[in-house]
C-alpha cells in the first residue's frame, strides 16, 4: 500500500495536469493546437486555421480561446490580424515532471493491496484534497 505522502504527492501531480488534459481532451482542440505547432514562431490566424478545419471560424476562435486561457498558446496582433503561436514550454516541462512522478507511483502500486484498501485510498485522497484547497 502506498503511504500517505505518496499518495498526496499522486494527488497533486493529477490535479497540476488537469488544464493541459481538459484542454487536449477534445480532439478538435488538439488539432488546432498542432495546427498552430506547424506554423512555428510565426504564428497562424484564425482564418488559416479554419481554412484547414472542418469547423467553423467561430468554433475555431472558441477553441484557439480554450487553448489560450490554459496557457498553451499566446497571441500576437500584427495589422489587422492576430497570430497565435505555442507559449507552453514550461507547462510541458512540468507535465514531463508530473507523468515521472505518476509513473513511479503506478509502478509502485500493488493493485491487489490497493482494492482491497479502497476505502483508506478514498480517505487519503480526500485529506490530500483538503490539504490542496487549505494551500
Amino acid at each position: 500500500m502506498l503511504e500517505k505522502s505518496e499518495i498526496e504527492k499522486l494527488y497533486n501531480a493529477f490535479v497540476e495536469e488537469i488544464p493541459v488534459f481538459l484542454a487536449f481532451s477534445e480532439s478538435e482542440r488538439l488539432k488546432i493546437f498542432l495546427r498552430i505547432m506547424q506554423h512555428g514562431s510565426a504564428g497562424a490566424s484564425v482564418n488559416e486555421i479554419a481554412a484547414v478545419s472542418k469547423l467553423s471560424r467561430p468554433a475555431v476562435s472558441h477553441h484557439i480561446k480554450v487553448l489560450k486561457d490554459y496557457g498553451l498558446i499566446a497571441s500576437e496582433k500584427s495589422g489587422t490580424k492576430i497570430y497565435y503561436r505555442i507559449s507552453c514550454e514550461d507547462k510541458f516541462l512540468r507535465l514531463k515532471k508530473n507523468l515521472a512522478i505518476l509513473e513511479t507511483g503506478f509502478a509502485n502500486m500493488d493493485l491487489e493491496s490497493i482494492q482491497e484498501n479502497s476505502g483508506k485510498l478514498a480517505e487519503m485522497i480526500e485529506d490530500a484534497n483538503q490539504n490542496q484547497i487549505n494551500k
